[in-house]
This record gives structure tokens, sequence and C-alpha cells, in this order.
């Protein structure tokens, strides 16, 4: 596997490291919480991220089948730049208009970590036999930065685990979830 593809590979799974532990102290009904019928749960972000993920793989191999890559430009290198900014602050973002990368009702967690970890091992292979010429070419198109390169991609992943790392703090952080979680007590 190329060194930056490593590197890239072992940011996304420490933050993925950071949101399982941000999520584990919690009860399977706390984990399942929800602040109104609109927003998310802590384990309905972990199954955005992994739908999320399981798109961009099958963009990845689908798009390795084309010889038809650009090189990077600096417009995409901007984009990217500006999505690694928008994703690193506590900004909220709205979610693209994507049915597939939309959470269910109740996802279960243990189910979901089993098919995020599947998930990893075929990465984790796409990365090892990633060719060498594409490196530097654009292959995925993401909806609101446009054509990435794989580094740009794989930083892209890490810094949106990384993102919605503040979102599960809002929701640990509310007020109606920390009576629940008895958090409120005056001292």
């Amino acid at each position: 596997m190329n060194s930056a593809l490593k590197i890239a590979f072992h940011r996304i799974e420490a933050a993925k490291q950071q949101l399982q532990s941000a999520i584990d102290p919690f009860t399977d009904d706390e984990r399942h919480w929800k602040s109104s019928s609109e927003s998310w749960s802590m384990v309905q972000v972990a199954e955005h991220l992994y739908n999320a993920e399981v798109g961009i793989y099958r963009f990845l191999r689908k798009s390795l089948t084309s010889d038809l890559h650009e090189k990077i430009t600096f417009r995409s290198r901007l984009k990217s730049l500006f999505l690694r900014v928008m994703l690193r602050s506590s900004y909220k973002i709205k979610v693209p208009p994507i049915k597939e990368i939309m959470p269910q009702d109740r996802p279960d967690l243990n189910a979901l970590r089993q098919r995020w970890l599947d998930l990893r091992l075929q990465y984790q292979q796409l990365l090892e036999e990633f060719p060498e010429e594409k490196v530097d070419k654009l292959i995925f198109k993401h909806p609101r930065a446009g054509m990435l390169s794989i580094n740009q991609t794989l930083r892209f992943m890490a810094d949106h685990i990384t993102h919605h790392l503040h979102q599960i703090e809002r929701i640990q952080q509310h007020s109606t979830f920390r009576k629940v979680k008895g958090l409120d007590r005056v001292q």
C-alpha cells in the first residue's frame, strides 16, 4: 500500500475509534436517544458515517475500472481544502439529500460494528491494490466538493467522522439527554 494511503487509512481508523469511544459508555436506550423526531441519535450518526463510506467504496471500485481520470487541479485542491475546513469546524452542515446515506430509525449497533469491520477489510484490500498511477488523479465525486483524489477522499472520510463527533458531543450535552442521564443535578 502506498505510504500516504496507509497514513490516511490509519487516520480514518483513529477517528472511528474516537467515535466508538464516544458512544460505548452509554446504554442502548441512551445511544438511541434523539432530541426531536427530526434529529439523529448517536447510533444513527454512526450508521450515516458507515453508509457514506459504503457509497464511497462503491464509487471508488467503479471508478477504478475507468482510465478517464483527470489530474488533480488547483480548483480541486481548493474545493477539498474548503471541505476540510468546514468539516473540522463545529459548523452544522446539511446532509446532502442522498437516500443511501440516511440512517434507519433504530439501527442495531452490534450489527453496524460488524458491517463496518467488514467494510474496513474491503477498504484495506482496495488501498493495497490501488494503482500508483491513479494516486494523483481525481477519482471520487463528492456531492458538494466535486472530484477528489484518493488522498483527498480518505482525508474527507476521517474529517467526516471527526465532524460528526461534534454532533455526538451536542447530543450528549443536550439538556434533555443530561436529565435522562442524571448529569444536570445540582451539586
